[in-house]
C-alpha cells in the first residue's frame, strides 16, 4: 500500500492513535518538524558549500599546474577557451560561497515577525531580554511562523548555491575534457 492510499484512508481503531492528537503534542510535533528541516538545510547549505571550495581549489590547480599553464606563452583558441571555462567555474564557485542575506530586510531588523534568523538576533537593534523573554513565553503561532519564513529564506539561498553550482561542475567538466583533449592532441 502507497503512502497516498494510507493517508487517503478513514481513520481506524488502529490509526486513531496517529489522528486524535492533542493540541499540545500538534505543536511540539510542528515546531520539532520546522527545526529538523531548519537542520537539513543548514547541512545541505554546509555540503554545498564543501562542494564549492573542493571544485574552485581542483580549477585552480587546473589553471594554475594544468596541460596549458597560463605562463606558456600566446594560447591557442582551445587553451583560451578552456580558460574561460575555468575562470566561469571559479567565479561561480566563489559566489556559491558567498554568504547571503535577504536584501536590505535582512541586514537590519528582519521580516515582520522573524525572531529566528541570525541576522535578525545579531541586529544592534534586538535586544537580549526581549528575545528571551519571547523564547520562554511567546505565542507558539508566532514562533512556528518565525522558523517557518526562516526555513523558506535558507531555502532560497540554498537553491540558488545548488543552481550555481551546477553550472560550475558543467564547466568544470568541460573544461577537463578541453584539458585532456589538448594533452591528446
Amino acid at each position: 500500500m502507497s503512502i497516498t492510499e494510507l493517508v487517503a484512508q478513514p481513520a481506524t481503531p488502529e490509526t486513531a492513535a496517529f489522528t486524535n492528537v492533542d493540541d499540545g503534542d500538534a505543536v511540539r510535533a510542528r515546531i520539532h518538524y520546522l527545526v529538523a528541516q531548519n537542520n537539513a538545510i543548514i547541512v545541505q547549505t554546509q555540503f554545498a558549500d564543501a562542494k564549492a571550495a573542493a571544485l574552485l581549489t581542483l580549477m585552480g590547480l587546473l589553471a594554475l599546474r594544468g596541460p596549458v599553464p597560463i605562463s606558456s606563452g600566446p594560447l591557442g583558441p582551445l587553451a583560451l577557451g578552456t580558460l574561460a571555462l575555468i575562470t566561469v567555474s571559479i567565479l561561480l564557485c566563489l559566489w556559491a560561497l558567498t554568504p547571503r542575506f535577504r536584501g536590505r530586510i535582512g541586514k537590519s531588523k528582519g521580516a515582520p515577525g522573524d525572531r529566528f534568523t541570525w541576522t535578525v538576533l545579531s541586529n544592534p537593534d534586538t535586544a537580549m531580554h526581549d528575545h528571551a523573554d519571547f523564547a520562554r513565553s511567546g505565542d507558539f503561532a508566532q514562533l512556528i511562523n518565525s522558523i517557518s519564513m526562516s526555513n523558506v529564506g535558507a531555502s532560497m539561498v540554498l537553491r540558488r548555491k545548488f543552481n550555481a553550482m551546477q553550472v560550475a561542475f558543467g564547466c568544470a567538466v568541460l573544461a577537463i575534457l578541453s584539458s585532456v583533449f589538448s594533452l591528446v592532441t
